[in-house]
Protein backbone atom coordinates (compact mmCIF):
# COMPACT_ATOMS: atom_id res chain seq x y z
CA UNK A 1 0.00 0.00 0.00
CA UNK A 2 1.23 3.48 -0.86
CA UNK A 3 1.00 6.73 1.14
CA UNK A 4 -2.43 8.34 0.67
CA UNK A 5 -1.09 11.77 1.69
CA UNK A 6 -3.57 12.26 4.55
CA UNK A 7 -0.98 14.22 6.55
CA UNK A 8 -1.75 12.70 9.96
CA UNK A 9 1.97 12.03 10.37
CA UNK A 10 3.13 15.57 9.60
CA UNK A 11 2.63 17.31 12.94
CA UNK A 12 4.20 14.39 14.79
CA UNK A 13 7.52 14.65 12.95
CA UNK A 14 10.23 16.32 15.10
CA UNK A 15 12.01 17.71 12.02
CA UNK A 16 8.82 19.29 10.70
CA UNK A 17 8.19 20.64 14.21
CA UNK A 18 11.31 22.83 14.01
CA UNK A 19 11.40 23.59 10.25
CA UNK A 20 7.72 23.79 9.18
CA UNK A 21 8.73 22.71 5.67
CA UNK A 22 6.49 20.11 3.99
CA UNK A 23 9.43 18.50 2.18
CA UNK A 24 10.98 17.82 5.61
CA UNK A 25 7.88 15.97 6.83
CA UNK A 26 7.09 12.25 6.41
CA UNK A 27 4.43 12.99 3.79
CA UNK A 28 6.83 15.20 1.84
CA UNK A 29 9.57 12.60 2.02
CA UNK A 30 7.26 9.83 0.80
CA UNK A 31 6.24 11.94 -2.21
CA UNK A 32 9.81 12.87 -3.06
CA UNK A 33 11.16 9.36 -2.51
CA UNK A 34 9.62 8.27 -5.82
CA UNK A 35 12.04 10.54 -7.68
CA UNK A 36 15.73 11.45 -7.79
CA UNK A 37 16.87 15.05 -7.96
CA UNK A 38 20.50 16.10 -7.81
CA UNK A 39 20.09 19.07 -5.52
CA UNK A 40 20.65 19.88 -1.86
CA UNK A 41 16.98 20.30 -0.92
CA UNK A 42 16.12 16.80 -2.16
CA UNK A 43 19.12 15.34 -0.34
CA UNK A 44 18.12 17.19 2.81
CA UNK A 45 14.57 15.85 2.62
CA UNK A 46 15.64 12.21 2.48
CA UNK A 47 18.56 12.41 4.90
CA UNK A 48 16.93 14.47 7.65
CA UNK A 49 14.59 11.64 8.62
CA UNK A 50 15.48 10.79 12.22
CA UNK A 51 14.24 7.19 11.78
CA UNK A 52 12.45 7.82 15.09
CA UNK A 53 9.33 5.89 14.07
CA UNK A 54 6.83 8.51 15.24
CA UNK A 55 5.21 8.79 11.81
CA UNK A 56 4.75 5.02 11.56
CA UNK A 57 3.01 5.01 14.92
CA UNK A 58 0.59 7.70 13.69
CA UNK A 59 0.00 6.30 10.19
CA UNK A 60 -3.57 4.87 9.89
CA UNK A 61 -2.58 2.46 7.10
CA UNK A 62 0.76 1.34 8.57
CA UNK A 63 3.09 2.75 5.92
CA UNK A 64 6.72 1.79 6.69
CA UNK A 65 8.26 5.24 6.23
CA UNK A 66 11.41 4.21 8.13
CA UNK A 67 12.12 1.30 5.74
CA UNK A 68 11.35 3.42 2.68
CA UNK A 69 13.82 6.09 3.80
CA UNK A 70 16.57 3.53 4.39
CA UNK A 71 16.02 2.05 0.94
CA UNK A 72 16.07 5.47 -0.70
CA UNK A 73 19.22 6.39 1.18
CA UNK A 74 20.91 3.24 -0.17
CA UNK A 75 19.92 4.24 -3.67
CA UNK A 76 21.27 7.79 -3.27
CA UNK A 77 24.51 6.64 -1.63
CA UNK A 78 25.29 4.45 -4.64
CA UNK A 79 24.85 7.50 -6.87
CA UNK A 80 27.14 9.61 -4.67
CA UNK A 81 24.24 11.81 -3.58
CA UNK A 82 24.46 11.32 0.20
CA UNK A 83 26.05 13.87 2.57
CA UNK A 84 29.83 13.41 2.50
CA UNK A 85 29.97 12.85 6.25
CA UNK A 86 28.00 9.61 5.88
CA UNK A 87 30.65 8.12 3.60
CA UNK A 88 33.21 9.01 6.28
CA UNK A 89 31.18 7.07 8.87
CA UNK A 90 31.14 3.96 6.70
CA UNK A 91 34.84 4.17 5.92
CA UNK A 92 35.59 4.66 9.61
CA UNK A 93 33.60 1.56 10.54
CA UNK A 94 35.49 -0.46 7.93
CA UNK A 95 38.96 0.92 8.71
CA UNK A 96 38.78 1.67 12.45
CA UNK A 97 35.86 -0.57 13.53
CA UNK A 98 33.98 2.47 14.87
CA UNK A 99 32.08 5.40 13.29
CA UNK A 100 34.34 8.06 14.80
CA UNK A 101 37.54 7.26 12.89
CA UNK A 102 39.38 6.85 16.19
CA UNK A 103 42.00 4.37 17.32
CA UNK A 104 40.79 2.26 20.22
CA UNK A 105 42.51 3.04 23.52
CA UNK A 106 41.72 0.13 25.78
CA UNK A 107 40.73 1.34 29.27
CA UNK A 108 42.37 -0.55 32.13
CA UNK A 109 39.07 -1.51 33.78
CA UNK A 110 38.06 -3.40 30.62
CA UNK A 111 41.14 -5.55 30.04
CA UNK A 112 40.30 -8.58 32.15
CA UNK A 113 36.85 -8.96 30.61
CA UNK A 114 38.05 -9.07 26.99
CA UNK A 115 39.54 -12.56 27.27
CA UNK A 116 36.89 -14.96 26.04
CA UNK A 117 35.95 -17.72 28.48
CA UNK A 118 32.86 -19.73 29.29
CA UNK A 119 30.25 -17.20 30.40
CA UNK A 120 26.53 -16.76 30.87
CA UNK A 121 26.37 -13.31 29.31
CA UNK A 122 28.25 -11.20 26.77
CA UNK A 123 28.17 -7.46 27.47
CA UNK A 124 28.35 -5.32 24.31
CA UNK A 125 28.89 -1.66 25.33
CA UNK A 126 28.51 0.01 21.91
CA UNK A 127 30.71 2.65 20.31
CA UNK A 128 29.47 5.68 22.28
CA UNK A 129 30.29 4.00 25.60
CA UNK A 130 33.66 2.75 24.33
CA UNK A 131 34.87 5.85 22.50
CA UNK A 132 33.05 8.84 23.99
CA UNK A 133 32.40 8.22 27.69
CA UNK A 134 33.97 5.27 29.50
CA UNK A 135 31.89 5.92 32.61
CA UNK A 136 28.86 4.56 30.76
CA UNK A 137 30.38 1.13 30.14
CA UNK A 138 32.23 0.98 33.46
CA UNK A 139 28.97 1.54 35.35
CA UNK A 140 27.37 -1.48 33.67
CA UNK A 141 30.45 -3.60 34.38
CA UNK A 142 30.40 -2.54 38.04
CA UNK A 143 26.72 -3.51 38.30
CA UNK A 144 27.31 -6.91 36.67
CA UNK A 145 30.24 -7.55 39.00
CA UNK A 146 28.13 -6.60 42.00
CA UNK A 147 25.47 -9.11 40.90
CA UNK A 148 28.08 -11.87 40.46
CA UNK A 149 27.18 -12.26 36.80
CA UNK A 150 29.56 -14.50 34.84
CA UNK A 151 30.23 -12.32 31.80
CA UNK A 152 32.71 -11.31 29.14
CA UNK A 153 32.90 -8.06 27.16
CA UNK A 154 32.97 -7.88 23.37
CA UNK A 155 33.17 -4.53 21.66
CA UNK A 156 35.84 -4.77 18.99
CA UNK A 157 33.57 -3.90 16.07
CA UNK A 158 30.82 -1.31 15.58
CA UNK A 159 27.42 -2.98 15.21
CA UNK A 160 26.88 -0.92 12.04
CA UNK A 161 23.73 0.86 13.22
CA UNK A 162 24.60 4.41 12.14
CA UNK A 163 25.97 3.29 8.78
CA UNK A 164 22.91 1.13 8.08
CA UNK A 165 20.50 3.89 9.12
CA UNK A 166 22.22 6.28 6.70
CA UNK A 167 21.93 3.88 3.77
CA UNK A 168 24.98 1.62 3.80
CA UNK A 169 24.87 -2.03 2.79
CA UNK A 170 24.80 -5.09 5.05
CA UNK A 171 28.53 -5.72 4.65
CA UNK A 172 29.29 -2.81 7.00
CA UNK A 173 27.73 -4.75 9.89
CA UNK A 174 28.91 -8.24 8.92
CA UNK A 175 32.30 -8.19 10.74
CA UNK A 176 30.57 -7.50 14.06
CA UNK A 177 27.94 -10.16 13.42
CA UNK A 178 30.62 -12.77 12.70
CA UNK A 179 32.74 -11.74 15.68
CA UNK A 180 29.78 -11.81 18.05
CA UNK A 181 28.65 -15.20 16.77
CA UNK A 182 32.19 -16.50 17.31
CA UNK A 183 32.19 -15.21 20.89
CA UNK A 184 28.75 -16.74 21.50
CA UNK A 185 30.01 -20.11 20.23
CA UNK A 186 33.21 -20.00 22.28
CA UNK A 187 31.70 -18.66 25.50
CA UNK A 188 28.45 -20.67 25.29
CA UNK A 189 26.68 -17.50 26.48
CA UNK A 190 22.89 -17.58 26.59
CA UNK A 191 22.48 -13.84 25.99
CA UNK A 192 24.12 -10.70 24.65
CA UNK A 193 23.19 -7.58 26.61
CA UNK A 194 23.86 -4.04 25.46
CA UNK A 195 23.31 -0.62 27.00
CA UNK A 196 22.86 1.02 23.58
CA UNK A 197 19.33 0.88 22.10
CA UNK A 198 20.70 1.41 18.59
CA UNK A 199 22.96 -1.62 19.00
CA UNK A 200 20.10 -3.58 20.57
CA UNK A 201 17.75 -2.95 17.66
CA UNK A 202 20.47 -3.62 15.10
CA UNK A 203 21.69 -6.87 16.68
CA UNK A 204 18.18 -8.19 17.35
CA UNK A 205 16.21 -7.02 14.31
CA UNK A 206 18.67 -6.05 11.57
CA UNK A 207 20.94 -9.06 12.11
CA UNK A 208 17.91 -11.36 11.97
CA UNK A 209 16.88 -9.83 8.64
CA UNK A 210 20.36 -9.54 7.11
CA UNK A 211 22.24 -12.57 8.44
CA UNK A 212 19.68 -14.94 9.95
CA UNK A 213 20.26 -13.81 13.54
CA UNK A 214 22.64 -14.55 16.40
CA UNK A 215 22.39 -17.90 18.15
CA UNK A 216 21.43 -16.43 21.50
CA UNK A 217 19.03 -13.99 23.10
CA UNK A 218 19.71 -10.26 22.63
CA UNK A 219 18.58 -7.91 25.40
CA UNK A 220 18.89 -4.34 26.57
CA UNK A 221 20.66 -4.06 29.94
CA UNK A 222 17.47 -2.68 31.54
CA UNK A 223 15.61 -5.87 30.62
CA UNK A 224 18.39 -7.99 32.10
CA UNK A 225 18.53 -6.01 35.36
CA UNK A 226 14.78 -6.03 35.99
CA UNK A 227 14.98 -9.78 36.59
CA UNK A 228 17.55 -9.07 39.32
CA UNK A 229 15.90 -5.99 40.78
CA UNK A 230 15.64 -7.40 44.33
CA UNK A 231 19.35 -8.23 44.37
CA UNK A 232 20.30 -4.63 43.62
CA UNK A 233 18.83 -3.35 46.93
CA UNK A 234 18.46 0.27 45.91
CA UNK A 235 18.50 3.27 48.26
CA UNK A 236 15.71 5.75 47.55
CA UNK A 237 17.06 9.28 46.96
CA UNK A 238 15.35 12.61 47.65
CA UNK A 239 15.13 13.66 44.03
CA UNK A 240 12.47 13.82 41.35
CA UNK A 241 13.47 12.41 37.96
CA UNK A 242 11.92 12.32 34.52
CA UNK A 243 12.69 9.69 31.90
CA UNK A 244 13.45 10.16 28.20
CA UNK A 245 12.47 7.20 26.00
CA UNK A 246 15.03 6.44 23.31
CA UNK A 247 13.31 6.03 19.93
CA UNK A 248 15.08 2.75 19.18
CA UNK A 249 14.34 1.27 22.61
CA UNK A 250 10.78 2.56 22.88
CA UNK A 251 8.95 2.76 19.56
CA UNK A 252 11.61 0.61 17.90
CA UNK A 253 11.64 -2.32 20.35
CA UNK A 254 8.65 -1.73 22.61
CA UNK A 255 10.72 -1.43 25.80
CA UNK A 256 9.08 1.19 28.02
CA UNK A 257 8.46 -0.30 31.42
CA UNK A 258 11.77 -1.95 32.35
CA UNK A 259 13.82 1.28 32.65
CA UNK A 260 11.00 2.86 34.65
CA UNK A 261 10.78 -0.11 37.00
CA UNK A 262 14.46 0.34 37.84
CA UNK A 263 14.15 4.11 38.12
CA UNK A 264 11.14 3.99 40.46
CA UNK A 265 13.22 1.99 42.93
CA UNK A 266 15.66 4.92 43.16
CA UNK A 267 13.56 8.08 42.93
CA UNK A 268 10.11 9.54 42.32
CA UNK A 269 9.39 9.64 38.59
CA UNK A 270 7.36 12.29 36.76
CA UNK A 271 6.51 11.95 33.10
CA UNK A 272 6.95 14.55 30.40
CA UNK A 273 3.85 15.42 28.37
CA UNK A 274 5.36 13.45 25.49
CA UNK A 275 6.53 10.11 26.83
CA UNK A 276 6.54 6.40 26.03
CA UNK A 277 5.26 5.76 22.47
CA UNK A 278 4.55 9.49 22.12
CA UNK A 279 8.07 10.50 23.19
CA UNK A 280 9.89 13.23 21.28
CA UNK A 281 13.19 12.21 19.72
CA UNK A 282 16.31 13.81 21.26
CA UNK A 283 17.26 15.02 17.78
CA UNK A 284 20.31 12.81 17.36
CA UNK A 285 18.95 9.81 15.45
CA UNK A 286 19.24 8.67 11.86
CA UNK A 287 22.64 10.30 11.39
CA UNK A 288 21.04 13.74 11.38
CA UNK A 289 23.32 15.16 14.07
CA UNK A 290 26.32 14.46 11.86
CA UNK A 291 25.09 16.24 8.73
CA UNK A 292 22.32 18.61 9.88
CA UNK A 293 23.41 19.78 13.31
CA UNK A 294 21.25 22.92 13.30
CA UNK A 295 18.04 20.89 13.04
CA UNK A 296 19.31 18.38 15.60
CA UNK A 297 20.13 21.13 18.09
CA UNK A 298 16.67 22.71 17.83
CA UNK A 299 14.92 19.41 18.51
CA UNK A 300 17.29 18.66 21.39
CA UNK A 301 16.55 22.04 22.94
CA UNK A 302 12.77 21.45 22.81
CA UNK A 303 13.16 18.04 24.45
CA UNK A 304 15.34 19.42 27.25
CA UNK A 305 12.78 22.19 27.85
CA UNK A 306 10.04 19.58 28.14
CA UNK A 307 12.06 17.82 30.83
CA UNK A 308 12.65 21.09 32.65
CA UNK A 309 8.90 21.87 32.69
CA UNK A 310 8.19 18.74 34.76
CA UNK A 311 10.03 20.25 37.73
CA UNK A 312 12.35 17.23 37.83
CA UNK A 313 15.85 17.48 39.30
CA UNK A 314 17.24 14.99 36.80
CA UNK A 315 16.58 13.91 33.24
CA UNK A 316 17.45 10.21 32.92
CA UNK A 317 17.79 8.12 29.78
CA UNK A 318 18.97 4.60 29.04
CA UNK A 319 20.62 5.46 25.70
CA UNK A 320 24.27 6.61 25.59
CA UNK A 321 23.69 8.71 22.50
CA UNK A 322 20.57 10.41 23.87
CA UNK A 323 22.48 11.02 27.10
CA UNK A 324 25.39 12.82 25.43
CA UNK A 325 23.11 14.72 23.08
CA UNK A 326 20.67 15.96 25.75
CA UNK A 327 23.54 16.81 28.07
CA UNK A 328 24.81 19.30 25.48
CA UNK A 329 21.57 21.28 25.77
CA UNK A 330 22.79 22.59 29.17
CA UNK A 331 19.26 23.07 30.47
CA UNK A 332 18.86 20.30 33.07
CA UNK A 333 21.16 17.78 34.71
CA UNK A 334 21.21 14.60 32.61
CA UNK A 335 22.12 11.12 33.88
CA UNK A 336 22.55 7.78 32.20
CA UNK A 337 20.31 5.21 33.91
CA UNK A 338 23.13 2.75 34.56
CA UNK A 339 25.46 5.43 35.91
CA UNK A 340 22.66 6.41 38.30
CA UNK A 341 22.21 2.77 39.38
CA UNK A 342 25.96 2.27 39.90
CA UNK A 343 26.13 5.45 41.99
CA UNK A 344 23.13 4.33 44.02
CA UNK A 345 24.72 1.02 45.00
CA UNK A 346 28.29 2.40 45.04
CA UNK A 347 28.89 1.67 48.73
CA UNK A 348 28.17 -2.01 48.23
CA UNK A 349 30.27 -2.02 45.05
CA UNK A 350 33.20 -0.59 47.06
CA UNK A 351 32.70 -3.25 49.72
CA UNK A 352 33.41 -5.90 47.09
CA UNK A 353 36.74 -4.36 46.05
Amino acid sequence: MDCVRCGICVEGCPVYLVTRWENLSPRGRMILSKEIFEDDSFQKSIFTCLTCGKCEMLCPIDIKVYERMEEKRKELRKLGLAPKRYYFISESVKNYKNPFGAEFKKPEFLTKYLKIKKADVIYYPGCTSMYRDWELSKSVIDILEHLNVNFVVEGEYCCGSTALRTGDEAEVAEPNFKKLQSVVDRSKARAIITSCPGCYKTMKNSYDRLFGGLNCEVMHVSQFLVDKIDELRFNKIEKIVTFHDSCHLGRGMGVYEEPRMLLRMIADVVEMDRSRENSLCCGGGGGIRVAYKDISNKIRSIRAEEALKTGADLLVTSCPYCYLNLKRANKIEVKDLFVLIAENISERIRERV
